[in-house]
């Protein structure tokens, strides 16, 4: 009596069966908190900040407020801008030809660059324990992506584009050949009041969408509702409101491809004028700047650093807090929330190379060393406590 197995699925000769692997477009990561694919906003400290792991979600728009007559909220749309250009995306700028100037990507730190092995003397016969890293590493290298490293050579291929670059606010983007310039579309001005002046900058947009349905696709939007840009009819309760609903509808359709960050002038719509409040309602997520006043700031944090003799060297940053930064709302993508952002008060500041975003914290009060308490005839003293 033979026997043979059961259950057995038959190939054909020759047939190598594969896993098919969908490989993600380039600036584009899961969220490792919720899974929903994001991308980043080109300042490490503000996708930190979005409660999603790093990085704004794909099919959401951030909305940036800004009170008075600062230019804060466009140096995060400049950068916004110039990490889509180099990571390959589609970039569409509402505005003049060249009204949005992009920051170049900061040099490497040369002494890291001398600690940096040459790619021939690593070790070959570890090569897949090169991409673990040494203690420390995984979180540095956490906002670059790789490729895998090749098993025979024991290096890598070819070096991707990192997920968040690092801007110098100070110098100018130069386009790469291989990447695509932003393409920038200005508000029309019709003679008709029953035609809406955001009309050209809807087409555009949805003839690209429909024409790229792969291809990562960013609107940046600078100062919407500016007169310098727009007209008079723009600030039109149907004209704005309608604009808003087709962004809108154009950020469902185009889930996986399709971001969106506009800034919006508190100084011309406050927070009582029924255009803000629309514009927050039909926006994923609201972020406040509120500068400081001219008279009042916040210096720099003294860092400790351990020098090679062995004393504590105090070094200051070069950053100055210059506002408060508050989350008014945050995408909320599951049932289970997740952007409830950060508890605590946060800060920013501008400096000369980059939009750096912490906690606030006031500092302590200076030379104040005693504490004197009158009680009646006598007088106590008592040392400040120290933490």
């Amino acid at each position: 009596m033979s026997f043979r197995k059961r259950n057995v699925v038959l190939a054909q000769k020759g047939e190598n069966p594969t896993v098919s692997q969908k490989q993600t477009a380039p600036g584009v990561r899961p969220s490792p908190v919720t899974g929903h694919p994001t991308t980043s906003t080109g300042t490490e400290s503000l996708d930190k900040l979005l409660a999603l792991g790093g990085g704004l979600a794909l099919g959401s728009n951030l909305m940036l407020e800004e009170d008075g007559a600062t230019e804060f909220a466009k140096s995060l749309l400049s950068c916004y801008a110039a990490e889509g250009v180099l990571q390959g995306h589609a970039v569409f700028v509402v505005g003049p030809d060249g009204s949005l100037l992009m920051p170049g990507v900061a040099e490497e730190n040369m002494t890291a660059q001398r600690n940096k092995a040459p790619e021939g003397e690593r070790m070959k016969i570890a090569w897949r324990y090169e991409r673990l890293g040494t203690f420390g590493e995984r979180e540095r290298g956490s906002t670059q992506q790789q490729k895998p490293i090749n098993a025979s050579s024991g290096v890598q291929d070819q070096v991707l584009e990192p997920f968040c670059h690092t801007f110098d606010l100070t110098k100018r983007l130069s386009v790469p050949p291989s990447r695509r310039p932003p393409a920038y579309i200005a508000p029309t001005n019709p003679t008709d009041e029953n035609s809406s002046p955001f009309a050209s900058i809807v087409k555009s947009l949805a003839l690209h969408l429909d024409a790229n349905p792969s291809t990562p696709t960013r609107l940046v939007i600078p100062s919407l509702l500016n007169p310098l840009i727009y007209s008079p009819l723009c600030c039109q309760p149907q004209m704005l409101l309608g604009f808003l609903h087709s962004v809108r509808s154009l950020l469902r359709k185009h889930s996986t491809v399709l971001t969106s960050m506009f800034s919006w002038p508190l100084a011309l719509f406050p927070d009582t004028h029924p255009l803000t409040r629309w514009a927050r309602h039909l926006s994923d997520g609201v972020i406040a700047l509120h500068p400081f006043p001219h008279s009042f700031s916040i210096e720099a944090i003294d860092l400790d650093i351990k020098g090679g003799s062995g004393s504590n060297e105090k070094v200051k940053t070069e950053e100055k807090m210059q506002g408060l930064i508050k989350m008014l709302k945050l995408p909320v993508l599951t049932e289970k929330g997740v952007g409830l952002g950060s508890g605590e008060d946060m800060a920013f500041a501008v400096g000369r190379r980059r939009f750096l975003i912490r906690p606030f914290h006031l500092p302590p009060l200076e030379g104040e060393t005693k504490d004197t308490a009158h009680d009646g005839d006598s007088t106590i003293e008592s040392n400040k406590l120290e933490f």
